[in-house]
């Protein structure tokens, strides 16, 4: 079972509260790498076992049943169908005309990504940034690419040049009563403009800075779909500053 398939399936919790045909779709993958291993396809309860006990271990059982559910939405769905040539045993089952248009229509399935009220909670700037690298697998470029362009973002709005840390602290916030920084809404009490200021500078140097310096191996694909949700509030937020800015005189 190839280690870097299973990734697109999430931890035990995440899995039952998934539908049983999100599931299917995450399988799609997994899926493509056993036809190819073997053109006759698979038995699929011999597959629900194979993942429940790698990506499983300590709650095989309820797992196995979880990816049974996925197979037979599959199969409902017409994106798996028997292997007619298969005829001992188990039926054996390979990927329709459909399932293999699927995979080739949208990559690496992701699940967290997989309904249109999902992708609405991502700002437009970020979807286009990262959500193909994240619908791939690719989560630490997606992850990184979101707060970047969120860096970006205040940069242009700013007119600064500074980057990082440093671009938060000219563009946001207040110095003193007589001091106001390019994107510091007014009239704005001075401790919640630095609030908010921190809490880029803080996003930015959570998320940001560690993925830019080195990969950062993330499993867990609904965590990942958090940040870039995360990457999305702010970045909200940053068109609610560029709207209520003073100019600066």
């Amino acid at each position: 079972m190839n280690a870097e398939n299973l990734r697109f399936l999430p931890p035990i919790d995440s899995l039952r509260a998934t539908s049983a045909s999100e599931i299917g779709r995450m399988l799609l993958p997994i899926i493509r790498e056993q036809t190819r291993v073997n053109a006759h396809g698979f038995v699929a309860r011999d597959l629900a076992r194979a993942i429940a006990t790698s990506k499983y271990r300590t709650d095989q059982d309820e797992a196995g049943r979880l990816i049974m559910e996925g197979l037979s939405s599959l199969e409902r769905s017409g994106l798996l169908v028997e292997n007619p040539f298969q005829m001992m045993g188990s039926p054996w089952y390979t990927l329709s005309r459909s399932g293999n248009a699927a995979l080739q229509t949208s990559g690496m399935y992701s699940g967290a990504v997989a309904s249109e009220e999902s992708r609405r909670l991502l700002h437009p700037s970020i979807a286009d940034e990262a959500l193909g690298d994240f619908e791939r697998g690719r989560y630490d470029v997606a992850v990184n690419l979101a707060f970047r362009r969120l860096e970006i973002a205040v940069r242009e709005a700013s007119g600064l040049n500074e980057h990082g840390r440093d671009l938060f602290i000219a563009a946001m916030g207040v110095r003193g009563k007589s001091e106001r920084q390019p994107l510091t809404p007014e009239p704005i009490d001075s401790s919640e403009a630095v609030a908010i200021r921190e809490l880029f500078c803080g996003a930015y140097g959570a998320f940001r800075n560690p993925s830019a310096h080195r990969r950062i191996d993330y499993t867990d694909e609904s965590q990942v779909f958090r940040l870039l949700i995360t990457a999305s509030a702010l970045m909200y937020i940053l068109d609610e500053l560029c709207s209520a800015a003073a100019p600066l005189s």
